[in-house]
């Protein structure tokens, strides 16, 4: 009889994440064999929303919470982690895929065994099992000792050094306690195997718990080191009787182009509230960047070839500060002498000069030319931020035109680079070139390559190959399943002849598979045409042909064009069988 009082110090453990931040659920794809019974047992117990995906065997299989399952259904038991399928599938291996939530385990004193009273759990039996093989090990040992050893076993006697061990086994349990006394690391802990204990060395960990602070503290530690990488990290997770968690970790990864280090702390109190903290330092050769992140606020220092970069919410600059240029878009000063102002913010309704030079000018108008400013010097010009607008507007005169030249110039022009260029709705766009319109990736003349043109519809007298390209052929490249069509301008369904000195078929054994003779008869399909006069629509010229519908061993899959390639196999095979027949007359 099971004593029950035994198993309660020892229950079943439910090694469960909770899905958060601190420990999410793990995508698990795996493959299971379906058992005769019709279940598989899934690794772990998956969660009920994102629910379990079933693949394999070329069929689609649907979650159902029918008890009565059909041939492409299956149910889950998502507090065992049990899938049941119909009993086609058992034996078959199907693959799954889901996020594991955990697992049971449950202890050998807790599984009873049926095969033999006197052992009433597996424990038990796993204990007496343990005790014979220890019995027939002595027995073995002792027949060993009593028995002369031949000489190839006398050999195996005598280790590296020349000692000499009375039995091979004495031999072997010597160079096992020379193992086993390496499981020991240098602070006297004894680790399960040797492989352990090297593999602490790269990756440790340890539990305890703080008394003072009332926490369970669980301390690691990992190396990775793989040719071309190297990588540090040390954490800390504290768990708070009152269910808070904090979780600390620095790290750092080196690989030949990059160092980065960072320093992390994410803290979630039991009411689910949280705030992430973290300071990273990325080093490359070409650039530094140093940032600090608390909640919502960011503050960062970036070095580079471009210039220093730094952002937060205050910078305080408490020394003697020199800046030589600068753009300053708000600030507030004590004092200023406007004799020495070059550039910066000026706020004015108008502006008069012969050349104005500044970062940032905010003003109604600016006049140029008549005794005003002819040239504006400045690196940008922004809308106002402090007005309702969003717009830049370049006004010239009706009939004149916005001309970008190089500083100080009128006729030397240089591009224009932008995200995009908007026509006014419903208006045609005009391009002024007396040479070639050109897309180019560097949007220079000469520089960069060719790049492509996307748009709706294309309209012109022709098409040429680019003169410059090594290419000889033209490609038209339509869906995979598609065509190329020639319509009237304007329409998808009045076709347009096509005029060209010759037209080629690919016809290679290289491009064909399931190359078989035709067992057609190739007159009888011919005799079928009903060849007719016809006009197309929109259209007065009279022409001969025949009617698709009506001839459907020659037309399209979708039973509107002829296919003139398959109609003229078709009369060659015709002409083959005349052949045939003639030649038997001439007999």
């Amino acid at each position: 009889m099971l004593d029950i009082p035994k198993i309660y110090d020892d229950p079943i453990i439910f090694r469960r994440r909770d899905g958060g931040v601190f420990f999410p659920f793990r995508k698990i794809k795996e493959s299971v064999l379906v058992q005769n019974s019709g279940y598989a047992l899934l690794t772990e117990v998956p969660n009920r929303m994102d629910r379990v995906k079933v693949t394999g065997q070329k069929t689609n299989f649907y979650e159902t919470d029918n008890k009565f399952l059909e041939e492409d259904w299956f149910k889950v038991d998502y507090v065992n982690g049990w899938v049941w399928f119909h009993e086609k599938w058992a034996g078959k291996t199907l693959n799954f895929e889901y996020s594991g939530t955990g697992v049971y385990l449950f202890p050998d004193s807790r599984v009873y065994h049926t095969g033999d009273g006197s052992f009433p759990t597996v424990k038990d039996k796993f204990e007496d099992v343990d005790r014979g093989l220890l019995e027939q090990k002595n027995r073995v040992d002792e027949q060993i000792r009593s028995v002369p050893q031949p000489s190839e076993v006398v050999d195996m006697r005598i280790d590296h050094n020349g000692k000499i061990f009375r039995v091979a086994k004495d031999r072997i349990d010597s160079e096992q306690k020379k193992i086993e006394e390496a499981y020991f690391d240098a602070y006297g802990k004894k680790h399960d195997s040797l492989k352990i204990r090297i593999d602490s060395l790269q990756l440790a960990s340890d539990e305890k718990f703080d008394d003072i602070n009332d926490e369970l503290v669980k301390l690691d530690s990992q190396i990775k080191v793989i040719p071309g990488q190297i990588n540090l990290k040390v954490g800390e997770l504290r768990e708070s009787v009152d269910g808070d968690l904090e979780k600390l970790q620095s790290e750092i990864n080196m690989i030949p182009t990059q160092i980065k280090a960072e320093v992390s702390s994410l803290k979630q109190t039991v009411d689910g509230e949280l705030e992430v903290m973290r300071s990273v330092l990325d080093m490359q050769a070409d650039k530094l960047e140093m940032k600090v992140e608390v909640g919502n606020i960011v503050s960062s220092i970036n070095l580079s070839k471009e210039g220093v970069r730094i952002s937060g919410k205050t910078l305080w600059l408490d020394g003697n500060t020199k800046i030589d240029n600068a753009v300053i878009k708000s600030a507030h000063i004590d004092q200023i002498d406007a004799s020495k102002i070059k550039t910066g913010t000026l706020n004015a309704i108008d502006i008069y000069g012969s050349n104005i030079t500044g970062g940032i000018i905010r003003g109604s108008t600016i006049y140029i030319g008549q005794n005003k400013p002819e040239f504006i010097f400045s690196n940008a010009i922004d809308a106002n931020p402090e007005s309702a607008g969003v717009h830049v507007y370049i006004r010239p005169k009706e009939g004149a035109e916005v001309r970008t030249t190089e500083t100080g110039t009128l006729d030397k022009y240089v591009g224009i680079r932008t995200l995009a260029v908007r026509f006014p709705t419903g208006r045609n766009a005009y391009i002024g070139t007396d040479g070639e319109l050109r897309v180019m990736s560097q949007g220079l003349a000469g520089v960069g390559v060719y790049r492509d043109i996307r748009a709706n519809v294309f309209r012109g007298v022709a098409i040429d190959l680019n003169s410059s390209a090594e290419a000889r052929n033209m490609y038209v490249r339509p869906a995979p399943d598609g065509e190329v069509r020639i319509t009237r301008r304007g329409t998808t369904d009045r076709y347009r002849p096509i005029v060209a000195s010759e037209f080629k078929i690919r016809s290679s054994a290289t491009s064909k598979e399931n190359i078989k003779p035709v067992k057609e008869n190739g007159l009888s399909i011919i005799r079928k045409l009903n060849v007719v006069n016809f006009n197309y629509l929109d259209e007065t010229e009279t022409k001969i042909g025949v009617i698709a519908e009506e001839s459907p061993n020659i037309t399209s899959n979708d039973n509107e064009f002829v296919n003139m390639s398959e109609l003229v196999m078709y009369l060659v095979l015709s002409m083959q069988e005349m052949d045939k027949e003639i030649q038997k007359l001439k007999k």
